[in-house]
């Protein structure tokens, strides 16, 4: 039985067949059933015991019939044939090892089949183990995630995986090609390792971190494979099989392919894989997708493990940098670093190994403009790579910091934030400088070109050709400069020779012991060319002829020159040598250059090391190390300008909508500061309002930014890091705007509530601000305050523990001179107000006696201070001063009315004469008016809630005592019986509610009282506030006799305050105030008074809402200021609900084009929030619309097209834009003019199409037939119809290709369709007569006639929401009849501001339930009473 020859199959089922190809080829004879394999297994343990190995030679029916019906078999049997198997496996690879070391066997051919069989057996059961493994069913769906359980039997496939791949590797290292003649491994034989290898890959579990060990034993024995059993082509076919249908694998299968060329020398596998990818057709890589990224992602893996591998094959990659597919583009990017970093870097590179570096770094170089986002992206990745590890050579730097400032704008977010991360990166791994500040390299680098200069004139580093190009360029050259000065130059020859007396005896004396101290020609060549530079041409001329007369031996070489004008030789001598001194030959010769040369000329570049190092051959050691130093330099200035042009636009960066932008950005300047760019401050202001950030990360960067710049200072003295950090902070806030210390002091606020700002840091505060420190200045003292202020705001005991320091020293003789250090101590006095006062506190509110000498400094500093006219800061002060007195005073009325009963009177004293006539200058009367204004509204927000409140608070207090004393005396009561304590109960719930009911009357009606005293008494009454009215009043009244723009500044202000308090001052004087608004020509005032309106259309909005248009004309005023105050106050007033949204707010859709981009960012804001407030963009469209489009608002097609695009696309949901659809066919199809038609047609072409404006537009196609000639009408419904196909269901597509084609058809028969239409039209009417006459059932005359005026009612209403301008014309009329009369029976949605998405109801409907339908979908609605409000 032995004389045979065992051929692996490629089938398993080809042994049950005799081989063809010998006769003594073994096959099975029979395959057992199952329960007779049971029973021979058995005979195979005892034949295993019996021959060891060769039982297989006789048993291998037995253990081939396991294998072929393996599913069949129940665990156990399985598990048995397998332990059979294994031993004997692993006693044959025993036998084997030791028969193959006595090279003696003559049983070789026995040896071989054993070895055959069993291996064949071995690892097709084992491929069966793993195939089940693999594949789910119910069991294991249920399973977690883990690792797989035993089997009863403790069979662990995990185990036996790492069993067999030892078994296989150890058989693979004995030299088993002894046993095959000629001495070669059957590719079959190998072929068996391999698939199990393979196969094992495929189970997922193998790629989980717990199975590293297998992995690599896998890869060594592939390895193994490749190397000695010439498996390099299978390897590489499944290594593709494998990446293109599994993508777990990919990480896998990089690292193994490390293995195998690392350790085993495969570098083929790489070159192989690479060309199988390319020989893919590129149509089928961008058709599977997932594939081409498992491709992608394998090679730039491998490239991290095995970069040298890739060196090599850098030419088949570069071909895919040309592939359509960007994920193949990213992966040769990444190779490309890889190598780059890992291969071509070190002082030991090369000239070759550099020549591949440049060649590399072109290649990633023009993919940062790739045409791809990703891969721009990735270019992007690998140049910060590069920077991080250093591979980037010190001549490209300048070169990839362009590159990454050039993306900093690109459109994609992801490219932009690799941008920002690749500069800031370059920047903390800048081989030039810790220190970047530009001033002082410039001043160094100066100072270092002198030296250098002085040591070796002539060997400043000189410029590229292509430099000096430029700089020929846009420079004058000493050849204009020369020709500008040759008239004089000649003259003053000309007179030198003729008559030389004429020049100074002094200057002539000087110039000639001047000539005595030259020691050659050049000293006198360097003399001559000073004299020109300077312009002194007489001095010029007499060197020249000293210099002439001294050194004669070279004058006779002169050419001859092109200068005739002289007639005298020596003239001519004279001129030609001043000329060759003062224009270089260089200049002349590069002007004459061939186009060779300049070509030539424009490739040298400063950093040529070749031309450096001849140059420098025979340069003394010293000149060499300086001319180093100025080279580095000047590139460490080159670099540093190159950030600072970068800047501006990475500040704009801060403002972007992309979180990942300002996270980058953020981190930049915190670098940037850190390296000492000065410039860079204007950033770190910039960021200080991100600390409102909605998105919690980029307020967490802004607070962390400043805490690594400020705050956490390395010092092991806490006193020396408090001074520091209150000083950086003291740097902050000087110069800082009003909303950048509004933002520090929210982020002082933070650093307080996480003790990074402790108590020794608020200690030096208080003592820099008391000027305890020595060489502390006034502006430091003011900044220390402002810093105390805004410590207060998340810690008040600051300021209330330190209140008679704040008097004593900002109230005292420092604020009496100095009125900001005043403002600012008010400013934090009025940190121990609540930011809110609570009307059920029970809590007295903090406040002071009438004469405490906060009161009394204050009034001292106000009244002294009205005539200091040094100090402008008045004004502001007076504003904070009064507000502290309302806040804190315990009767601010009274020490306000006595202050201004002091200050008029020391006017009338100082400034009045004998006739009561006062003649004071307009700086004291704009303050006294402006100190009307803050007492007035002061006086108003006491009234309304410091009084109320108080009043509120006294009554809650009566109540608790009441009740507690209601309640002691109840205690002492019991009730005898249930009924009696029943009735008691009731009672008493009937008392409560009572009592609630008083307490809301006793509420009304101190709310009366309060504004009945507003309205009479503060601004009205017989006060001095009230008697100022009339002063103020005639101020305003006359602009022409109070030209002062201060003076009317502070009273029209002032006049708006007082007009808030009582509505009948507001009515008195609101005509007043708009006349002002219109025919001043200050900005300023113009702004004040929008502002104005704007609180009081929220306090009396019955009396500004006929005054509303005038309010939206200011949204088209000159002046960029107004507009945006303008915006911003009816955004507000809009958004919350204070204005009904009317036809003007097309004005603020205007806005969306402004010129100035805040104010176009603003209008943009306003339209986005609207359309997230339920149906109100939807409500107010018709109306922008119709106003935009009308002839006489004169606004340009591009314009309404911007601004159109933007608000449509505000407009989501579908309901929303179905009905807006339909809105706008229907004034399409009564529209008059061809714009119009454009216009709404453009309008139609944005909205998202969907089934139902699809039919719609179907319905009305008979109406757009003459509108559809129109070019851009026809192509905007085009586009529309491309969109919805795009989009469409199924079923609606067989829809828009009807329309394409009625639209087809209607654009070849041109105009005539309209005739087709009419008679179609007319046609369908007098079929519908004939059959009602059929019918014989005619409706009354009248009701006919009813209808017909309600279908023009329809029609023209329809009409008048989007074109006011034509309601009443004549044609309108006919064809808005004409167009209403097919669409009788359609419905038709109408507008409301109050519809929501479910209340969109049709005509039909309306009909159907008998409502009104006469009231058009433009009318208004009816005005609701609005009723006042009171401040509470």
């Amino acid at each position: 039985m032995e004389d045979f020859e065992f051929i692996i199959p490629l089938n398993k089922e080809d042994l049950t067949k005799l081989g063809s190809g010998s006769k003594n080829q073994y096959y099975v004879a029979e395959v057992l059933s199952v329960r007779e394999t049971i029973s021979a297994l058995k005979d195979c343990f005892e034949a295993f015991r019996t021959v060891e190995e060769r039982f297989i030679l006789t048993k291998f029916d037995v253990l081939y019939s396991v294998m072929v019906q393996f599913p069949q078999f129940e665990e156990r049997i399985r598990e048995q044939a397998w332990e059979l198997l294994s031993k004997g496996m692993a006693t044959t690879v025993k036998s084997i090892a030791s028969k193959l070391e006595i090279n003696g066997d003559n049983n070789t051919p026995s040896v071989l089949n054993t070895l055959k069989m069993t291996t064949y057996l071995f690892c097709t059961m084992y491929e069966a183990f793993e195939t089940e493994a693999t594949q789910p069913n119910i069991s294991t769906a249920v399973k977690k995630k883990g690792k797989p359980k035993k089997s009863d039997s403790g069979f662990d496939i995990d185990i036996q995986r790492d069993k067999v791949m030892n078994i296989m590797y150890q058989l693979i290292q004995l030299p088993i090609n002894r046993f095959w003649s000629p001495p070669i491994v059957d590719s079959e034989f190998v072929n068996l390792f391999a698939a199990t290898c393979y196969k094992t890959l495929e189970n997922p579990t193998v790629s989980h971190a717990r199975c590293k060990s297998t992995r690599e034993s896998i890869f060594q024995i592939l390895g193994t494979l490749v190397k000695r059993y010439n498996h390099n082509l299978g390897c590489t076919v499944r290594i593709m099989q494998l990446l293109q249908n599994f993508e777990f694998l990919v990480s896998s299968l990089a690292s193994g392919v490390a293995i195998m060329v690392n350790n085993f020398g495969c570098n083929m596998i790489i070159s192989d894989v690479i060309r199988e990818i390319n020989r893919i057709d590129p149509k089928d890589l961008n058709r599977d997708s997932s594939s081409t990224r498992n491709y992608a992602n394998f090679l730039s893996e491998l490239a991290e493990k095995a970069p040298s591998a890739f060196l090599k094959v850098t030419s088949l990659l570069s071909v895919y940098l040309d592939s359509d597919n960007y994920s193949l583009r990213q992966a040769v990017l990444s190779v490309f670093g890889e190598i780059i970093v890992q291969v071509l870097t070190g002082e030991e590179l090369d000239t070759l190994g550099k020549s591949q570096r440049d060649q590399l770094l072109g290649q990633l170089m023009n993919h940062v403009h790739d045409v791809n986002a990703h891969v721009r992206s990735r270019a992007l990745q690998v140049w910060e790579k590069l920077s991080t590890q250093g591979a980037i050579p010190l001549n490209m730097q300048h070169k990839a910091l362009d590159l990454a400032i050039g993306r900093l704008q690109d459109k994609s977010s992801i490219v932009r934030k690799n941008a920002i991360s690749l500069v800031t990166t370059l920047l903390q791994a800048n081989p030039f400088a810790a220190k970047l500040t530009s001033k002082e390299l410039e001043a160094k680098y100066e100072l270092e070109k002198e030296k250098l200069e002085q040591m070796a004139p002539g060997l400043t580093p000189r410029c590229s050709q292509r430099t000096k190009k430029k700089m020929y360029k846009y420079r004058i050259t000493e050849e204009e400069i020369w020709n500008a000065m040759l008239p004089e130059l000649t003259k003053a020859v000309t007179e030198s020779q003729n008559d030389s007396s004429l020049l100074e005896n002094e200057l002539v004396a000087q110039w000639t012991e001047e000539c005595t101290t030259w020691e050659n020609e050049e000293n006198a060549i360097q003399a001559i060319r000073l004299a020109l530079t300077e312009a002194k041409v007489k001095k010029a001329v007499y060197f020249a002829e000293r210099m002439i007369s001294l050194f004669p031996e070279n004058s006779e070489e002169m050419e001859a020159s092109d200068i005739s004008e002289p007639e005298n030789a020596v003239q001519v001598n004279i001129l030609e040598k001043m000329k060759g001194i003062f224009v270089p030959l260089e200049e002349d010769n590069y002007s004459e250059k061939s186009d060779n040369e300049k070509e030539e000329g424009e490739e040298e570049d400063d950093d040529n090391e070749n031309s450096e190092q001849i140059e420098g051959k025979d340069l003394p050691p010293e000149i060499l190390k300086q001319k180093s130093l100025v080279k580095y330099l000047k590139d460490c200035l080159s670099f540093t300008e190159s950030l600072l042009g970068a800047l501006a636009t990475l500040i704009h960066l801060l403002g972007s909508k992309q979180a990942s932008d300002v996270l980058e950005t953020i981190e930049f300047f915190v670098l940037a500061f850190e390296f000492g760019l000065t410039e860079a401050i204007a950033g770190i202001r910039r960021m200080l309002v991100l600390v409102f950030s909605r998105e919690q990360t980029v307020k967490d960067a802004v607070v962390g930014a400043y805490k690594r710049l400020y705050i956490n200072l390395k010092s092991s003295n806490s006193r020396v890091s408090a001074v520091q950090i209150v000083k950086n902070l003291t740097t902050l806030v000087n110069g800082a705007s009003i909303g950048e210390l509004t933002s520090l002091e929210e982020l002082v606020s933070e650093f307080v509530k996480t003790g990074d700002l402790n108590k020794e840091c608020i200690q030096v505060l208080w003592e820099r601000f008391t000027m305890k420190i020595q060489d502390t200045t006034e502006i430091e003292s003011k900044a220390s305050l402002m810093l105390l202020r805004m410590v207060a705001c998340a810690e008040k005991l600051t300021i209330s523990s330190n209140i008679s320091v704040l008097i004593s020293v900002g109230l005292g003789d420092r604020g009496k001179e100095d009125f900001r250090l005043a403002y600012e101590t008010c400013s934090a006095l009025l940190k121990l107000v609540p930011d809110r006062i609570k009307s059920d506190s029970l809590t007295p509110p903090l406040r002071f006696e009438e004469d405490h000498l906060m009161f009394r400094n204050l009034k001292e500093i106000l009244v002294s201070g009205i005539t200091k006219m040094e100090d402008t800061y008045y004004i502001p002060m007076s504003g904070q001063a009064v507000a502290v007195i309302y806040q804190l005073a315990d009767v601010p009325d009274t020490i306000c009315n006595d202050l201004l009963k002091e200050i008029c009177t020391i006017i009338n004293k100082n400034y009045g004469d004998e006739n009561g006539q006062l003649s004071l200058s307009s700086k004291i009367l704009s303050r006294l008016l402006a100190l009307f204004g803050h007492v007035a509204v002061r006086q108003m927000n006491h009234l309304d809630v410091n009084i109320f409140c108080e009043l509120k608070r006294r009554e809650r207090i009566k109540e608790e005592a009441l009740f507690n004393k209601n309640k002691r005396q109840s205690k002492n009561k019991r009730a005898s019986r249930k009924s009696l304590a029943a009735d008691t109960t009731l009672k008493k719930d009937d008392e409560e509610d009572e009592d609630e009911i008083m307490g809301a009357v006793a509420d009304d009606a101190e709310a009366e009282f309060i504004r009945a005293v507003c309205e009479n008494e503060v601004v009205l009454g017989d006060s001095i506030l009230g008697k100022g009215m009339a002063l103020l009043v005639q101020v305003c009244l006359n602009p022409g006799k109070y030209s002062d723009i201060d003076l009317r500044t502070s009273a029209t202000l002032s006049l708006a305050k007082c007009m808030l308090v009582s509505s009948k001052f507001c009515d008195l004087h609101l005509q007043l105030l708009f006349t002002i608004l219109e025919r001043t020509t200050e900005p300023t005032i113009r702004g004040n008074i929008i502002i104005a309106l704007g609180d009081m259309s929220f306090r009396f909005p019955n009396l500004i809402e006929p005054w509303t248009p005038r309010i939206y004309a200011r949204l088209r005023d000159n002046s960029n200021y107004v507009r945006k105050t303008t915006l911003t106050v009816l955004t507000h007033l809009i958004l919350n609900d204070m204005v009904k949204v009317k036809g003007q707010i097309s004005d603020m859709a205007m806005c969306i084009i402004d010129t100035d981009s805040k104010i176009s960012g603003l209008s943009k804001l306003f339209f986005t929030e609207l359309a997230q407030k339920g149906n109100s963009l939807y409500n107010v469209m018709p109306d922008i619309i119709s106003r935009m489009s009308d002839p006489d608002a004169g606004v340009p097609e591009d314009d309404f097209q911007t601004v159109l695009s933007f608000i449509i696309g505000l407009i989501q949901k579908e309901r929303q834009s179905d009905s807006l659809v339909e809105k706008l066919l229907y004034r399409l199809s009564v529209a008059r003019m061809e714009r119009q038609w454009r216009d709404l047609a453009y309008c139609i072409s944005l909205l998202s199409c969907t089934d139902r404006s699809l039919r719609k537009v179907q319905e009305n196609f008979q109406f757009l037939v003459d509108k559809l000639q129109e070019e851009k009408v026809f192509e905007y419904f085009t586009q529309m119809l491309q969109n919805a196909k795009k989009l469409a269901k199924p079923e609606v597509k067989f829809l828009v290709e009807e329309l394409e084609k009625r639209m087809e058809e209607v654009r070849e028969k041109g105009i005539d369709e309209v005739g087709v239409a009419t008679k179609a039209a007319q046609s369908q009417k007098a079929t519908q007569a004939q059959q009602k006459a059929t019918t014989g059932k005619k409706k009354p005359a009248k009701a006919r006639a009813r209808r017909k005026a309600v279908t023009e009612s329809e029609g023209s209403s329809s009409d008048d929401d989007l074109h006011p301008a034509h309601r009443n014309h004549p044609d309108n009329r006919k064809v808005i009849q004409r167009a209403a009369r097919p669409t009788r029976a359609r419905g038709r949605i109408t507008f409301s501001e109050d519809e929501s998405d479910e209340d969109f109801k049709t005509k039909k409907e309306v009909k159907e339930n008998g409502k009104d339908l006469s009231s058009s979908s433009s009318s208004p609605p009816p005005r609701k009473k609005t009723t006042r409000l009171s401040r509470k």
